[in-house]
């Protein structure tokens, strides 16, 4: 991680992720992350067209996949399909190599082998993949991840043989996945999944503005009951909560690349009370919003 930009995650209304994975014409990066490194310690709620490969080198890994939420110890991987919701948080520094790349990368989508091996993957009703070096082919993927990262240090051929690897890892993955995937399932709509995407956009655009659970609930046409259940279930807090940690995120960023007055930030992003905003500043980030700015400049 070389710069602030790439400590954020940086999500449009939808929460896609803004970020190019690699190029067009070699859709794959691979990054070297500590989630201890990014704001609140935490990579925010994302989605990707891209698929999503994770190994925990070190520490532990908190992760929320849609509705589920689990932790991965160091040496244990994980899968993430296309367009899910995602966060991973830490309590303490956790290392986590990754690799995000387009399934096109495998086969392209007219052919027979992405039609026959990769598709059905990815239209399943499987939203990610847990791997832990018990499992025999677990292991057999992981250990394959380990290579392609290994491989980003070589200076000769080092797309060649990540394809090559990348190959190897859906070969094992459809070859252990297959009775599942034959059985046709369909993929799984999740309607309150959507409603929670809805709101937290919502709060994404208007979090400036002086707006209260019943608008947030009002957007997605639910109730404030239901709007406070469908944020506790998705993501473990509360609309409220979540629109204040939003709005000091948006105003850490203001802190860290303008020079915009502290009060004038505070009435930007939404906190009309200005010793409010620096006592719930510090309760998140353990230091003033003026020592923040210090620390970034």
């Amino acid at each position: 991680m070389e710069n602030n930009n790439e400590l954020k995650i940086i999500t449009d209304e939808t929460l896609m992720e803004k970020r190019n994975h690699g190029q067009p014409a070699f859709p794959f990066q691979y990054y070297l992350e500590d989630i201890w490194d990014f704001d609140f310690h935490t990579l925010g709620w994302h989605w990707h067209q891209e698929i999503e490969f994770v190994y925990v080198q070190s520490g532990e890994a908190h992760c929320c996949v849609g509705k589920d939420r689990f932790s991965l110890p160091a040496g244990s991987g994980l899968f993430i399909n296309t367009k899910i919701l995602h966060q991973f948080t830490a309590e303490h520094p956790t290392v986590i190599p990754n690799i995000v790349f387009s399934p096109v990368l495998l086969a392209s989508p007219e052919s027979f082998v992405y039609q026959q091996y990769v598709k059905p993957l990815l239209v399943s009703d499987i939203p990610y993949l847990v791997f832990e070096p018990l499992s025999l082919w677990h292991k057999e993927i992981l250990s394959l991840l380990n290579q392609i990262f290994k491989t980003q240090e070589q200076p000769n051929f080092r797309e060649l043989t990540t394809l090559r690897l990348l190959t190897s890892i859906w070969e094992v993955l459809y070859e252990n996945m297959e009775s599942r995937l034959q059985q046709g399932q369909p993929v799984k709509r999740d309607l309150n999944a959507s409603r929670l995407q809805m709101m937290m956009s919502f709060i994404h655009s208007h979090y400036a503005d002086q707006i209260s659970l019943a608008d947030i609930a009002n957007f997605a046409h639910v109730s404030n009951n239901s709007c406070m259940q469908i944020f506790k279930n998705g993501i473990r807090q509360s609309p409220v909560s979540y629109l204040i940690q939003y709005r000091l995120k948006k105003a850490a960023e203001l802190l860290a690349n303008t020079e915009m007055k502290v009060a004038v930030i505070s009435e930007e992003c939404g906190f009309h009370d200005v010793p409010y905003f620096y006592r719930k500043f510090k309760e998140i980030y353990g230091i003033s919003p003026i020592e923040y700015r210090k620390s970034n400049l």
